[in-house]
């Protein structure tokens, strides 16, 4: 991976990629920490050494889907033709597939797990609301 493949760093805060953008890049990183935000809310921070970032949208063809912002001073590898070194590396596709479905796994039930919190939330909220107004009809005069 380290032949013909610059080695980049970057400060807290620096932008790697952009939402929206399209650069054909793909990033390695090797050390540090990156945010991952979608319409400019944060979505996760990934230290993982190894990680990609920048292989959605050269695998889908699209713009990226989020932006990438070092959290942390990072050290990563800049991969300029990103298509092409994915098509000419089927064991690296097969490395990043695995990694997109851990992701995927982890993510889902960690949102579901947050979600259904945010919904027992919401519930206890309104049965105290009720609660309250149940006891306020109850102390008005007859």
């Amino acid at each position: 991976m380290r032949r013909g493949f610059p080695e980049a760093e970057f400060d807290s805060g620096d932008v790697l990629l952009t939402e929206g953008e399209r650069t054909g890049l793909l990033y390695v990183l090797i050390e540090g920490e990156v945010e991952i935000s979608k319409s400019n809310f944060p979505v996760t921070t990934i230290s993982d050494s190894g990680a990609m970032f920048g292989d959605m949208a050269i695998l889908l063809d699209l713009p990226h889907t989020a932006t990438v912002k070092a959290y942390t001073h990072c050290r990563v590898r800049i991969i300029q033709h990103g298509r092409d070194f994915l098509q000419s590396n089927p064991l690296v596709v097969y490395h990043l597939a695995k990694h997109m479905a851990v992701r995927r796994m982890y993510g889902s039930t960690n949102y579901l797990v947050d979600l259904n919190q945010k919904l027992c939330d919401v519930n206890e909220a309104i049965r105290g609301a009720i609660s309250h107004q149940f006891a306020a009809i109850s102390v008005l005069p007859s």
